[in-house]
């Protein structure tokens, strides 16, 4: 989980206390200003630079084919749902 901004700290600061109401009305507000000034764009790219910081890149210098290959020949059979169907 990513630590609040300074900026964040203050605006929770300065909620705190208000009733529901303003709350949600505050909350809409920001959703607006989001939506009207936040490119799109630059929020998916974010979302993809977090993604992606989590999971890693797949490192494999084999050809597709290879890995295909390779996970097919470690397939086995089972008897372990052989009376389920």
């Amino acid at each position: 989980m990513q630590a609040m901004t300074t900026f964040e700290k203050e605006i929770f600061r300065d909620l705190r206390g208000m009733p529901p109401a303003f709350q949600k009305k505050i909350a809409n507000l920001v959703h607006l200003v989001r939506k009207e000034f936040a490119p799109s764009a630059v929020i998916e790219q974010s979302a993809t630079e977090a993604f992606l910081s989590v999971c890693g890149k797949w490192k494999d210098t084999r050809t597709v084919e290879e890995q295909l290959a390779e996970l097919y020949a470690s397939r086995c059979s089972t008897e372990r749902t052989e009376h389920a169907f």
